[in-house]
């Protein structure tokens, strides 16, 4: 089923399905976005992250093909003139079009079906994401190894 979503452009980090992301805007060209997502959309944005050497606001022929379908779980207006969200993923899509209405991007999309994993490949993965999180930890010296005692009891990846 093909719908259609305001696309918020992020930068300099990324959003996967099943995380959540905290960002903090002040430019007005955002805020009209999220408050699109709010009132028209319940909440729901596309979220793209486009090619780094792109301009601020690039033509839409260059944008990806493929994003995150977000939620804005939390939106919080402060007193200095910053909004700050809590937007989580929710399911990757592909995006069919791209439509630009003033300095708000719009887009015709389709959410992607999930892979079914074997468990032997679920546990591979698994077994591969607590070796490179162990690493992490003992690269970071901020880190602290709490975070190992978490993530011992993890046995899937969703």
């Amino acid at each position: 089923m093909k719908s259609n979503l305001p696309v918020l452009l992020l930068r300099n980090m990324v959003l996967f399905p099943f995380n959540e992301i905290r960002i903090e805007f002040d430019r007005e060209e955002d805020k009209k976005l999220l408050y699109l997502s709010e009132s028209c959309y319940d909440n729901n944005i596309l979220i793209v992250n486009p090619n780094d050497n792109l301009e601020v606001n690039p033509d839409v022929s260059e944008l990806p093909n493929y994003g995150v379908l977000g939620s804005i779980k939390m939106k919080l207006d402060m007193p200095n003139g910053k909004t700050r969200i809590i937007l989580s993923g929710e399911a990757r899509v592909r995006i069919f079009a791209y439509s630009k209405d003033e300095e708000i991007y719009e887009a015709l999309y389709s959410v992607l079906p999930g892979e079914e994993l074997s468990v032997k490949e679920e546990t591979a993965y698994v077994r591969a994401l607590t070796k490179h999180i162990e690493e992490y930890v003992k690269e970071v010296p901020f880190m602290t190894n709490t975070i190992l005692s978490h993530t011992q009891w993890i046995n899937n990846i969703y």
